[in-house]
């Protein structure tokens, strides 16, 4: 046990000095005792998932080129193998990197699946499912899981409401396309832009102080 000759205490633990009077102490520290215990080493990588995926992926990669230079040199379907690992990738990473964060999680995933969804169309014929098909109904999945989980996990209004807005913001694209006439099949354009327009009035009419509140300081308005 620790001493201080000035104070006439005992200190537990190992100090380097008195906590009263800052002065030497005397005696045999005993880190047994202390107050604030050790952390205990992690018994596993909390980066071993996002290590193996980007593993796989290069390992993917690099069996796609073997392919390539092995067998098919010059065709063109390594380039489409390629990106798609590459999609797939960032997907799941997005997914990894903001798993504790479910909100921001769907809003990433819903712009980085939408956006990779009309790369891929137009770089495969133009055929129009990523417009018709593929960005109503992530918007729509999107909004109606935020409100939901919203409501399930009885979340704080900050958590949820900056996401929540631009989700409902983002959905509006597909009636801006309908209207531009860029739409094949326009249900679900319809239902989403629907959906969208409901959950503003919503927001605005029973959730407007929030609402505001949230957009000018994120926006710093």
């Amino acid at each position: 046990m620790q001493e201080c000759k000035h104070c006439g205490i005992t200190v537990a633990g190992n100090k380097r000095c008195c906590p009263l009077c800052q002065g030497e102490l005397t005696g045999s520290p005993e880190p047994l005792l202390e107050a604030f215990p050790q952390q205990p080493a992690p018994k596993y990588d909390r980066g071993l998932l996002r290590k193996l995926i980007n593993f796989a992926s290069v390992f993917a990669i690099a069996v796609c080129l073997v392919i390539e230079f092995s067998f098919t040199r010059g065709a063109v379907w390594i380039f489409f193998a390629v990106a798609g690992i590459l999609s797939g990738w960032l997907t799941i990473s997005v997914a990894i990197r903001f798993r504790t964060r479910l909100f921001k999680n769907l809003t990433c995933l819903m712009l980085i699946l939408t956006i990779l969804c009309f790369i891929w169309d137009h770089f495969t014929g133009s055929h129009g499912w990523s417009v018709d098909y593929v960005l109503p109904l992530c918007c729509e999945t999107t909004m109606v899981v935020d409100v939901l989980l919203a409501r399930i996990l009885k979340s704080e209004e900050s958590e949820y409401m900056i996401h929540l807005t631009i989700a409902t913001i983002y959905s509006l694209a597909p009636f801006v396309l309908l209207i531009l006439n860029r739409v094949s099949v326009p249900l679900p354009s319809v239902i989403c832009s629907l959906t969208a327009f409901l959950l503003i009035a919503a927001l605005i009419v029973f959730r407007s102080r929030t609402f505001f509140a949230e957009l000018s300081r994120r926006m710093h308005i």
